[in-house]
């Protein structure tokens, strides 16, 4: 159970849904960063109903919790940083996912659930980092421009 109470706190209090809340800045023509924002929260939202269900099915309780506190310091930032945020996070919890698909190794139907949040997020990983890849924050932007003229001034 304790498990399956995890993966659901990793679900619902997840980066991402904190990030949709916290007034990030986004730059003309990165609308479509929202969208993907969007649906990495809605397959969130998702997974952790069929969590929530698999805790009830067990006669367990849903667990309450909240945001990491450290996720505060993300309140107002650029959008493109914080899909470089999302991205290391992401990275870090996958262990912890699979720590955790492991650990519902006696329980067949709640392990299932387990393994479909780990492709849920696994797919959720890839995403970030094609994101990262082909959009750069604006400071990342203008190190590269700052790096290329004093290349080209030495």
């Amino acid at each position: 159970m304790n498990a399956l109470g995890r993966l659901y706190s990793l679900e619902t209090f997840s980066m991402p849904r904190y990030v949709a809340g916290a007034g990030a800045h986004d730059s003309p023509g990165d609308a479509h960063l929202l969208d993907v924002l969007q649906d990495v929260i809605t397959h969130q939202q998702h997974l952790a109903s069929k969590i929530a269900g698999a805790i009830l099915l067990r006669r367990g309780r849903v667990p309450r919790a909240t945001y990491p506190m450290e996720y505060t310091g993300l309140n107002n930032l650029e959008l493109r940083y914080l899909f470089t945020c999302m991205l290391g996070e992401q990275r870090s919890l996958m262990d912890v996912i699979d720590e955790l698909v492991n650990a519902l190794r006696q329980d067949e139907s709640a392990q299932q659930v387990a393994r479909e949040v780990r492709r849920q997020e696994t797919a959720h990983l890839r995403v970030f980092e094609e994101i990262c890849l082909r959009y750069p924050p604006a400071a990342s932007r203008k190190q590269a421009a700052d790096m290329r003229r004093w290349r080209t001034a030495a």
